[in-house]
């Protein structure tokens, strides 16, 4: 008999759903596996921020070092550098909180602050000195909301007089140029639209620097600087010092006005500014205007006013005969060029234009950078000005006015720069920036004049064109080095320059007579001196300086004491020449004298000779 063998038989639906189960059992284990891998990829990506800023003392202002930070909630944390910077990276979206602390100060926290994924929020904190033990304090973001004023906390924590203009007073007001700012801070006047005066002390009592560094002067007979040549738009803040304190340069006498340009941005932003504006008897009116040169829109005319060769071939005029045909040539070889003509004057134009931000552009280190360039153009008119000589009075203590002239003045503007400022973290105690700025202005003024001679009392007319172009630049190598969390170092290394460039002076007088009508003429003066005169001015002032500071803190936190020691050395170049050309002739019919002077010149009746002098002076003084 063969074994009897039993089989069982399945059911093919039940086999089907035993393959469903078993691939449901499957998808569901890897869901749950694959869940908490999804969470972290999510966690991975999600949107982070950054968040930077400063951490100061409240009481004087100083920025605090090696102060704890971390955003609440997280590891995310870092230590506050050199000058009390800091910056927290990798911070998620969304409203965080950050606490702050240092020992000896009280612990804050910083609530309500908004993080945008890829983009940098700015937050600065002010901790209050402890001397015990006290409870950590909480405050809205909202409260300490943009960035603390330097110029505040110069004022407060200064041991003498000091005032201060932010840019941000100055973006609010129609101000073209530090000079107009300034007049914004007490006991601050300024002379002719450019010269400082503090307390009514004269320019000669006040010195200017450029972020801490002094600025060459570009008058050839003054040590003065001209702060119309800072366009406001570069300008951070202006800071004047009323009274010295050792850390002051040795030359102070009366006051001290430091610019400081603009820094860069924490975040990435650009900005770009157009404004237009009217002044008044100026804009859209006639005008006695100087004529115009190629390039002068940019404050840059070329060779076109220079000295023409055949002068500087001939030399000295005083060990030379010339003949007739020798100094009509010479006089011919001149722009012949001496009326100002009527024309309508233009508007105010004011654009400005910059990019800043913080960014890991170098090798994946960070740089704060700010490239800003600015332009502005306009004309404006000065009336009944009075120009006289002083003589002694009859009296002891008394004078009287001799030579006394009044007159109109209508000049043309323009006045354009630009800066560079690179900033950018050593480790976490040391900073290294760089600031580099060029401006460049000219003014084309005309200006006529009715008075009279007191010598033989004779009325007469003056008649003035006067180009002046110039430039200034200053290169800054700087670093800060936070040593210790009492103990700093800075230093800074500077370079200079100013030109002013005034080609082509001319002025010329008519003497007030009466013709056989018996009417008053205009004639010239002829055979006076000074009847016309061309004049060719040049100057160039460089200087360079090195300076460095020590800084040591002690004492209780909250009201610490200060010891700061250091040097300064600068060395100064200058050099200037002026060429000076009076043109008479006493040859002319009264006919002929009543002609426009380009008539004149025009003909080979004037004779030319020179009464001038070329100076040359250089100067090196080291300051300490």
């Amino acid at each position: 008999m063969r074994p009897s063998t039993t089989r069982r038989l399945t059911s093919p639906r039940r086999s089907r759903a035993r393959n469903v189960m078993r691939w449901l059992a499957i998808l569901t284990l890897a869901a749950l596996f694959a869940s908490p891998i999804h969470v972290l990829a999510a966690q991975d990506a999600a949107p982070l921020g950054r968040v930077t800023g400063r951490v100061v003392d409240a009481t004087s202002g100083a920025g605090l070092p090696d102060v704890m930070l971390r955003v609440v909630g997280t590891n995310v944390g870092t230590t506050s550098g050199v000058n009390g910077r800091f910056a927290l990276s990798n911070v998620a979206a969304g409203t965080i909180s950050i606490e702050a602390r240092r020992l000896g100060f009280a612990a804050k926290t910083v609530t309500g602050i908004q993080v945008v994924a890829g983009r940098t929020a700015e937050q600065n904190i002010s901790l209050t000195g402890a001397t015990v033990q006290l409870e950590a304090v909480s405050v809205s973001a909202t409260t300490e909301r943009g960035s603390v004023s330097d110029a505040l906390d110069a004022q407060r924590s200064s041991t003498g007089v000091v005032n201060s203009v932010t840019a941000e007073q100055i973006s609010k007001s129609p101000d073209g140029d530090a000079a107009q700012a300034v007049k914004r801070v007490s006991g601050v006047t300024v002379q002719d639209g450019k010269y400082v005066f503090v307390r009514g002390l004269g320019e000669r009592y006040t010195t200017s620097s450029l972020n801490g560094a002094r600025v060459p002067s570009p008058e050839p007979e003054r040590r003065v600087v001209p702060l119309d040549m800072f366009p406001a738009g570069l300008l951070q803040t202006i800071t004047t010092s009323k009274t010295f304190t050792p850390d002051l340069q040795g030359d102070f006498s009366g006051a001290l006005v430091d610019i400081r340009t603009r820094e860069f941005p924490s975040a990435r932003s650009g900005a770009v500014e157009i404004g237009s504006g009217y002044a008044a008897g100026a804009t859209g009116q006639n005008l006695l205007l100087a004529s115009t040169s190629s390039g002068m829109r940019f404050a840059s005319i070329g060779g076109e006013r220079d000295l023409p060769a055949i002068f500087r071939r001939v030399g000295n005029m005083q060990t030379i005969q010339l003949n007739q045909n020798d100094k009509n040539l010479l006089v011919s070889s001149l722009r012949n060029d001496w009326t100002p003509s009527v024309r309508s004057g233009n508007p105010l134009l004011k654009t400005s234009a910059s990019i800043g931000g913080n960014d890991p552009i170098l090798f994946g280190h960070r740089v704060g950078y700010l490239f800003s360039g600015s332009y502005a153009s306009g004309t404006d008119i000065k009336e009944a000005q009075v120009r006289a000589l002083a003589d002694r009075g009859a009296t002891p203590g008394s004078t009287v006015e001799m030579d006394r002239f009044v007159g109109t003045t209508s000049s043309q503007s323009v006045l354009w720069g630009g800066l560079t400022n690179l900033s950018t973290l050593v480790g976490e105690s040391s900073r290294l920036s760089f600031n580099g700025m060029y401006n460049r202005s000219a003014d084309n003024d005309a200006r006529v004049e009715v008075g009279e001679f007191s010598s033989d009392n004779t009325p007469a007319q003056i008649t003035r064109m006067q180009y002046t172009q110039r430039g200034v630049y200053s290169g800054q190598l700087a670093g800060e080095h936070q040593v210790t969390g009492a103990q700093k170092f800075e230093w800074s290394a500077t370079a200079s320059g100013v030109r002013r460039y005034e080609p082509d002076k001319t002025a010329f007088v008519q003497v007030i007579e009466k013709n056989a009508a018996g009417q008053d003429v205009l004639r010239w003066q002829g055979g006076g001196s000074g009847s016309a005169v061309r004049t060719f001015s040049d100057l160039n002032e460089n200087s360079h300086e090195y300076q460095g500071k020590y800084s040591i803190e002690f004492g209780a936190a909250g009201a610490p004491t200060t010891i700061r020691f250091g040097g300064l050395y600068r060395a100064t170049g200058r050099d200037a020449q002026s060429l000076s050309y009076n043109i008479s002739s006493i040859r002319l019919t009264d006919a002929q004298r009543e002609r426009p002077l380009e008539q004149i010149f025009g003909s080979t009746s004037a004779r030319c000779r020179r009464a001038g002098r070329t100076s040359r002076t250089t100067a090196s003084a080291p300051a300490s």
